[in-house]
């Protein structure tokens, strides 16, 4: 949960959340690219509660409105941070997930290996 706070602190310079929900617009934006990335083979699951729902709001509008929508570095050098964090941090699954990920970004296979 600090995470979450500090990530919304950061976002939003410290206002209350409520104030600072995402807009209709932005949450489509940040759904397209979601989709765009990670395609329909991950499914964006329903929040089971108000706070899951809260953090679920922030790495939406924080993960895909904000990271992978800026066009600063491209989307497969985006994957090749990304692979390097989930294998830094030993996340197996989510590791599965941004390979094919990285495939569709452009990566070759023995990039991903190297």
């Amino acid at each position: 949960m600090l995470v979450l706070e500090l990530t919304l602190e950061h976002q939003h310079g410290g206002r209350d959340f409520e104030e600072t929900r995402m807009t209709a617009d932005r949450r489509e934006r940040a759904t397209e690219v979601r989709r765009a990335v990670l395609g329909t083979s991950v499914p964006a699951n329903p929040p089971a509660d108000d706070t899951a729902a809260a953090f679920s709001d922030a790495a939406l509008d924080f993960v895909w409105g904000t990271i992978w929508a800026r066009d600063v570095i491209s989307r497969r050098d985006r994957s090749i941070a990304t692979l390097s964090m989930l294998t830094a941090l030993n996340r197996p699954h989510e590791l599965r997930i941004h390979v094919q990920v990285a495939l569709n970004n452009g990566l070759m296979r023995e990039e991903i290996l190297e």
